[in-house]
């Protein structure tokens, strides 16, 4: 029978949602304002960035998976990511939010750094969905740690909607642009802080569910990774139940 996880993983498995939350939501709600009113990029030329972007991180959702697949360091293949992912994708995002001399300049930075931050972060996003699968195969014990993620990103929807202006107004005082890149600055930090906590409780279970391959025959391309995709009925469903959920 297997052995019952840690109450303490239970109980904290979604932290890194919260933390996550928190910093997805500073571009949720203020990177077209930060381009337009403080970044003084054209508004014609805020739309295209806004749109390329986008597209960027759609194709960086398959490429991050791929990633993650073929990575195996030795943290644990999906624990590792909890460790040095957050840290790399804070540090691009926070060119999102960094306004420089030249508007030409700010769009390179910008789109750089998002679509960097992107891909880091979808990476070490669908490491910690995954652990709930590699953790445990107890059904209930699955459950429980999913609804908590939920949980946890709800908390911080709510904390960063009443914070996240009073913040960003605090560390703008004398500055307007440091407002939003401080205020990055800090919710990256402490997305980081969440991610590291899961990181440590999970020490025990860094392996856990991980199967070693020895066989070529066992593994997938990247090719045949992103073919799965239009080919995989299940997927294309949750790809689209995922898309509907983003969109309301």
């Amino acid at each position: 029978m297997e052995k019952a996880l840690k109450k303490s993983i239970l109980n904290f498995y979604g932290i890194p949602s919260l933390g996550f939350q928190m910093f997805v939501s500073m571009e949720i709600f203020y990177f077209a304002v930060f381009l337009t009113d403080f970044a003084k990029i054209p508004v014609a030329l805020v739309a295209t960035i806004l749109l390329f972007t986008s597209i960027a991180d759609i194709a960086s959702v398959p490429i991050a998976g791929a990633i993650l697949q073929k990575s195996n360091m030795k943290w644990g293949k999906y624990r590792s990511w909890l460790l040095v992912g957050p840290l790399v994708a804070a540090a691009f995002f926070i060119l999102q939010f960094t306004k420089f001399s030249d508007p030409m300049v700010n769009v390179v930075t910008i789109s750089i750094g998002f679509i960097a931050s992107h891909l880091v972060w979808n990476t070490y996003y669908a490491a910690h969905i995954a652990m709930n699968n590699s953790l445990t195969t107890v059904r209930e014990e699955r459950i429980s740690m999913s609804t908590n993620r939920g949980m946890f990103t709800s908390i911080g929807t709510i904390i960063f909607s009443y914070f996240g202006l009073i913040v960003i107004t605090f560390f703008g005082q004398s500055n307007p642009v440091l407002g939003y890149t401080y205020t990055v600055i800090l919710t990256g930090l402490i997305m980081t802080a969440c991610y590291w906590t899961l990181f440590v409780i999970t020490k025990d279970y860094a392996h856990k569910g991980i199967k070693v391959e020895t066989g070529k025959e066992n593994k997938l391309t990247i090719k045949e990774m992103l073919k799965q995709i239009v080919v995989n009925p299940p997927l294309m469903g949750l790809m689209l139940a995922e898309f509907g959920r983003y969109l309301g």
